[in-house]
């Protein structure tokens, strides 16, 4: 019995191998599944598994939509919190031309974000048109605590995501809750 408890243990220590992606993987699967992972590992396996894997955007024109739903501002006067809340709920609409280049390999950070120094996502899943991540960002002395969360899907013609951010300490307030639903679709050839 005591070989069979230390085979089951190694077994059980086996099975827990492989259940992250590492660079290598990223590049043969063109998946990407991280626990506890700098904005810079994250990137990096972005880059390892050809940007989108084979789902590849469309090169042209593109339109990508962000719109803030919400937005809860906790701890400032209530004429305060309603002007923020006019300024914060917004749609931005703005139109690139993505290149061959850039289709095949857009930029690593593009659904990383850029590294404040001072983040980490506690998962970061990207597999078969979809993508789920959390992140959390420690206060520093010049920026607030802030956790974000982003699950969404993604094509060759289209993306769209749903964020929910969460900064505590930020500009006299207690906490600003923020969502905001972001998407992008190709018109078609590039006009320029």
């Amino acid at each position: 019995m005591r070989h069979g408890g230390r085979a089951i243990l190694l077994a059980g220590a086996l099975a827990g191998c492989g259940g992250e992606s590492t660079t290598e993987s990223a590049a043969r699967t063109g998946e990407i599944s991280l626990r506890n992972a700098s904005v810079g590992e994250v990137a990096e396996q972005t880059e390892a598994a050809g940007g989108l894997g084979a789902a590849a955007f469309s090169p042209g024109e593109w339109e990508t939509r962000v719109q803030v739903t919400d937005a809860q501002i906790a701890g400032m006067p209530p004429a305060m919190v309603d002007q923020m809340r006019k300024q914060l709920i917004t749609v931005r609409t703005s139109s690139s031309c993505m290149t061959p280049d850039e289709a095949t390999r857009p930029n690593e950070t593009m659904f990383s974000g850029t590294d404040r120094g001072n983040c980490r996502f506690d998962r970061y899943d990207m597999a078969n048109g979809r993508i789920a991540a959390a992140m959390t960002c420690m206060a520093m002395a010049d920026q607030p605590a802030m956790t974000a969360t982003m699950q969404g899907r993604y094509d060759a013609t289209s993306f769209d995501i749903d964020n929910r951010l969460e900064v505590t300490n930020v500009a006299g307030a207690e906490s600003l809750t923020m969502a905001a639903r972001v998407t992008g679709k190709r018109l078609g050839d590039c006009t320029t």
